[in-house]
């Protein structure tokens, strides 16, 4: 069982079912009869074929001594040929696969520690981790890395390298910390006091502070925008006040990530940098961390709960759905009992209160209450949808007990759950794995502009689809960044794409992909039947009275008659030269997908004249229109290089 996949037991599950006609016609009237979670997870926990089928053993990681020195002895042969990534690559999972220390859980006062304690009595017990970090500091050092080689050199020795065999590290790190040395006297000679290096919003993400005390973590939602209902889409955000281009409208931390299997070990699991100096979970080898912080703050928080897990997941390959899990991240059952009744209990104020004043902190913080919250679009999902996750989540709540890291008492040790408390966290575990259908955004490295991790954003979940949005948005790390990508007006609903742009994608495949979503897209370029981008006008002036086209001479609106003298045809004309220059010399080429491609940035002075430029052309111009897009695609372009 352990080497069969999750959808070779669901395939199991589904022939014993499928053997009996009554059996099926029974299930599925009860997957689709039953109105709560609670009573859909306790229909796939009564079956006896799940638990026949369902039920996988924990698979422990296995830290070795032996897997260690291989990857070690392969890094050694890598690093004779000066073959310096590879042989860092094999140094950094020797790392992985050492024996280490136990680190006592944090508790959650300690979250916002720069470290945790370890037991290193047994310095011979590590030799195989102080001798892998002591490899990767020489790797470090003919990179370059003079910091992270001191600080790899310090982990050698804390973690017992032999004090007789010392003198060469000790070298190494003297030999770092002049090179530093020269470094910093040269930066200090050559840096003037106007020069800053830091991009725009990263400084605004380090200032940031919250002024709401409910909030634990850091969301920042423009006073601008308002949640409430919106006609045949249930919740929304509109503006309450008009949103100019490059605006941002909101920053969010993310509650919960995961990072994707396949790039598990390049980036941190905690804050998605890319990492050099990576350090290692102490029970699990599928998760590393880029610095004692964020190992502590993991830790005290979500990854507590998927450690002992992940490698069965791997194995069943279903990591991505240890979102489920981390979604818990209140840590322990007593916790999620005291608080569960009471969501329950305010779901249906919670709907009543939507279009109100109700407190924003009601309906968008980081805490729990806003994930559970979510979108599930339940009542319209498929049986073969449903059944799916009622599946995923037994096995997720199966794995959950064997852990032993939930179900535990105030002082931490595990205790034996009643049936209730299974019902009642399984229901709960159930909601979050429908939620992953609708919720989560990717979350991108912006230098090799590749996905890398999925996160839950509770509070920028609420944006709807269109084809046609006003919104883009993009992540620095664990935050998502929400900026307008053109002038949004008072009352207009903020959107993004959750397919490609109109322009990009045929209508019909775009709704292909919008049946997902269980919804029909309505937006005005969907509803108008807008052309592909190179059908597309490039741009067409209108009336500023009545909105209709203007004719060539741009003096008199054929429609009202007004005249257009007013707002200068001559500034049009040389404006509309202006946009036609800028986006030639920009790109240098006829293709904005061809300047995406470049490993090039957008100098800041052009971020205000875009900006500017876009509001003028939506004033001006009859929409669809190709320079609009263009322009649009080159702010987003300039809110990922830091404008």
């Amino acid at each position: 069982m352990e080497e069969a996949s999750f959808i070779d037991l669901v395939q199991k599950v589904a022939q014993d079912i499928q053997c009996d006609p009554l059996k099926l016609l029974l299930a599925k009237s009860k997957v689709h009869g039953l109105k709560s979670f609670q009573d859909l997870f306790s229909y796939i926990w009564s079956l006896d074929e799940s638990h026949k089928y369902l039920d996988p053993k924990l698979i422990l990681s296995e830290k070795s001594d032996k897997k260690a020195n291989m990857h070690r002895q392969t890094g050694n042969a890598h690093f004779g040929r000066r073959d310096l990534h590879q042989a860092l690559t094999c140094y950094n999972m020797a790392i992985i696969n050492s024996p280490h220390p136990v680190i006592k859980r944090p508790s959650k006062e300690a979250q916002d520690a720069s470290g945790v304690t370890y037991d290193v009595s047994e310095q011979g017990k590590f030799q195989s981790l102080a001798v892998g970090y002591s490899n990767r500091s020489a790797v470090l050092y003919d990179l370059g890395m003079y910091q992270y080689c001191i600080e790899d050199i310090n982990m050698a020795f804390m973690y017992g390298y032999p004090k007789e065999f010392g003198a060469k590290l000790n070298e190494r790190k003297e030999n770092c910390l002049a090179h530093l040395l020269k470094e910093k006297e040269k930066e200090s000679a050559q840096q003037s006091p106007e020069e800053s290096s830091a991009d725009d919003i990263v400084e605004y993400l380090a200032a940031l502070k919250v002024s709401e005390p409910f909030l634990k973590s850091r969301v920042n939602i423009s006073k601008k925008v308002r949640i409430c209902n919106v006609p045949n889409k249930g919740k929304g955000l509109v503006a309450t006040g008009y949103l100019k281009p490059g605006e941002i409208i909101g920053i969010e931390a993310a509650y919960c990530l995961g990072i994707d299997p396949d790039k598990r070990y390049l980036y941190c699991s905690y804050c998605v940098k890319k990492c050099v100096f990576l350090l290692p979970c102490p029970d699990c080898t599928e998760v590393v961390f880029c610095s004692e912080e964020c190992r502590s703050k993991s830790l005290a928080g979500d990854h507590w709960l998927e450690c002992k897990i992940l490698p069965t997941l791997m194995a069943l390959e279903l990591t991505k759905r240890n979102l489920a899990i981390k979604m818990l991240k209140i840590c322990n059952y007593s916790e999620f009992c005291d608080l569960i009744e009471n969501l329950r209990k305010e779901e249906l104020a919670y709907n009543q209160h939507l279009a109100t004043n109700a407190p924003m902190s009601f309906k968008i913080s980081s805490d729990f209450r806003a994930v559970y919250h979510l979108c599930t679009n339940k009542d319209r999902s498929s049986f073969e949808f449903l059944f799916l996750q009622c599946q995923i989540s037994f096995v997720l709540m199966k794995l959950l007990l064997q852990s032993e890291r939930f179900f535990v008492d105030d002082n931490g040790d595990p205790v034996e759950p009643d049936l209730r408390a299974i019902l009642r966290t399984g229901a709960v575990l159930l909601a979050n794995a429908i939620k992953l259908h609708f919720n989560p955004y990717q979350i991108f490295d912006l230098k090799m502009r590749e996905p890398v991790a999925s996160g839950v954003f509770p509070a920028l979940s609420f944006i709807n689809h269109s084809c046609y949005p006003n919104m883009r948005h993009y992540t620095i790390g664990r935050d998502l960044i929400m900026r307008a990508i053109r002038p949004v007006a008072v009352g207009e609903e903020l959107t993004i794409a959750y397919t490609e742009e109109f322009h990009k994608q045929a209508r019909v495949n775009r709704m292909k992909l919008c049946e997902k979503y269980h919804f029909t897209c309505s937006c005005e370029a969907c509803v108008k039947e807008w052309p592909l981008l190179p059908r597309i006008p490039t741009m067409r002036f209108k009336c500023l009275s009545c909105k209709e086209l203007l004719p060539g001479s741009l003096r008199l609106c054929s429609k009202c008659q007004k005249s257009t003298e007013n707002r200068g045809v001559a500034i049009l004309r040389r404006y509309k030269e202006e946009v036609d220059e800028v986006i030639k010399s920009t790109f240098e080429t006829s293709s904005l997908e061809t300047f995406m491609c470049r490993d090039r940035k957008f100098p800041k002075r052009s971020f205000p004249f875009l900006c500017n430029a876009i509001e003028l052309i939506y004033k001006h111009v009859d929409m669809p229109s190709q320079h609009a897009l263009f322009l649009q695609d080159m702010l987003f372009k300039c809110f990922e290089d830091g404008c």
